[in-house]
């Protein structure tokens, strides 16, 4: 089982691009979690339950404390930075979106970007804490190819289009190929959701310990 170093570089991007996501989607999301556990330990979590790595690097309770330092500093710092920017960002750029609301980007779509572009190169590093990182027997192609909330939500725009839209003619296999694309962005949403659901009862468990524990304190 060769680790994140030893892929070819291409996959090695791919995997790396997946591993960011997940991390950015984590660290996003933080501030609605309340801050009741670390990013690094709700990365390992969701990794553990679906990712590209194989199944005894989440034999633990967590990370390295190398891996652990990379994500609870390196990607949040880069993550507030992203906001910082962001902010600049909206308020240079208001008289652009009142004169053409849908002209200019949003910035939420900048600070992913711009998270995923550092989040990728630094999980790239030959000697970073990720490289040892082994891979499962066999990748799953889905695990690589999880989409941003946008992204998932321009799918869901596309798809209540009316026939009166727009008049296309498609052949009987180009619009099989369409309903088994939507299918399966549809197993994606809810793989994603169930992701997100689990990882909140495992925060729910956490809060019930921490008050068990506080109890018998008093």
């Amino acid at each position: 089982m060769p680790t994140l170093s030893e892929l070819p570089e291409n996959e090695r991007k791919e995997v790396a691009r997946a591993l960011a996501q997940s991390a950015f989607a984590v660290i996003d999301k933080l501030d609605d979690q309340g801050g009741k556990s670390p990013p690094s330990k709700r990365l390992f979590a969701l990794l553990a339950d679906a990712g590209p790595a194989h199944e005894k690097e989440f034999y633990g309770d967590g990370f390295s404390a190398a891996r652990c330092a990379l994500v609870d500093q390196e990607f949040d710092k880069i993550h507030s930075e992203a906001l910082a920017h962001a902010k600049l960002y909206d308020e240079c750029v208001k008289p652009v979106q009142e004169a053409a609301p849908t002209f200019a980007l949003a910035s939420a779509a900048l600070v992913r970007m711009w998270c995923m572009s550092h989040y990728t190169r630094l999980l790239c590093k030959e000697d970073g804490p990720f490289a040892d990182l082994e891979m499962a027997d066999e990748i799953d192609d889905e695990d690589l190819e999880e989409e941003s909330d946008e992204e998932e939500e321009s799918d869901e725009d596309d798809e209540d289009y009316s026939d009166e839209d727009d008049v296309i003619v498609v052949t009987s296999d180009e619009s099989e190929s369409d309903d088994e694309e939507r299918e399966r962005k549809k197993r994606k949403r809810e793989r994603k959701k169930q992701r997100q659901e689990r990882l909140a009862a495992s925060d729910d468990d956490e809060e019930e310990d921490q008050e068990k524990e506080e109890k018998k304190k008093e």
